[in-house]
């Protein structure tokens, strides 16, 4: 139990009062400190601490302040309202950090972690049967960091469930391993998320560029996994622009 009570938040010694007055039943303060053997009002602070937690509730019996564990149901029902709480602060932040897109909204996301959350996120906010637009350097390092089973069982899988497609752009010196690649991610052949064309000059690039909706993002995977991302619609758009002409000039 003082692990989870831990999980919970409640202190060292939020934890040894409460579990005290689990064992012994409804008592007294003088019955706390007895089985601790600490001072009167650090278990006072303690109890009160507890009390507004809802974890224990406090009667007046003979003129003497008596205490009980309260129904453990409700620590259940608390934990359920700090969730409503913070899925509505989150659902806050989130709607003011998209305010003024025009300003721009530089974000860096560093360890493969945070690059893995970052994609996870990203296509769930992303509108389905939506693309995105890739240019990229090497094909087979994207897979060697996210690592395979992330790659096809999440990252891969959710693309799919959303239908998110995309557009990606090589050179000729990378041909052979991004097709290699793509039709292990493509193995659906009635389910095609990506295309990808060859540019006819050499372009050895460490930075792959990928344009989204409302967003551009430098993805940087050569010795400390990197992403920057900057959310801006206009510069999202002047880029989509770049992109097009490229393509057209590509080959399949």
């Amino acid at each position: 139990m003082e692990h989870d009570l831990r999980k919970l938040g409640l202190t060292e010694k939020e934890i040894k009062v409460y579990l005290t007055v689990v064992r012994i039943g409804e008592t007294s303060v003088g019955g706390v400190i007895n089985e601790l053997k600490i001072h009167r009002q650090i278990v006072y602070t303690t109890l009160d601490s507890l009390e507004r937690r809802n974890m224990v509730v406090k009667t007046l019996k003979n003129g003497i302040y008596r205490f009980k564990i309260s129904d453990p149901q409700l620590i259940v029902e608390n934990i359920k309202k700090q969730e409503m709480i913070a899925k509505r602060l989150a659902e806050a932040i989130q709607s003011e950090s998209q305010k003024d897109p025009k300003e721009g909204i530089v974000e860096i996301y560093e360890g493969i972690e945070n690059i893995r959350r970052f994609y996870i996120n990203k296509f769930k906010a992303t509108p389905k049967n939506s693309c995105f637009y890739v240019l990229a350097g090497y094909a087979k390092k994207f897979e060697e960091v996210l690592g395979e089973h992330y790659l096809y069982n999440v990252y891969n899988k959710l693309r799919r469930e959303r239908k998110i497609f995309s557009k990606h752009l090589y050179t000729e010196d990378f041909r052979e391993e991004s097709i290699e690649q793509y039709k292990r991610l493509d193995d659906d052949k009635n389910n095609k998320l990506r295309q990808y064309r060859f540019l006819p000059f050499h372009l050895t690039n460490p930075v792959t560029t990928t344009i989204y909706p409302d967003s551009i993002t430098y993805q940087l995977f050569f010795q400390k996994p990197m992403i920057i991302e900057i959310k801006n619609q206009e510069l999202s758009d002047s880029y989509r622009q770049y992109y097009d002409n490229l393509w057209k000039i590509a080959k399949d």
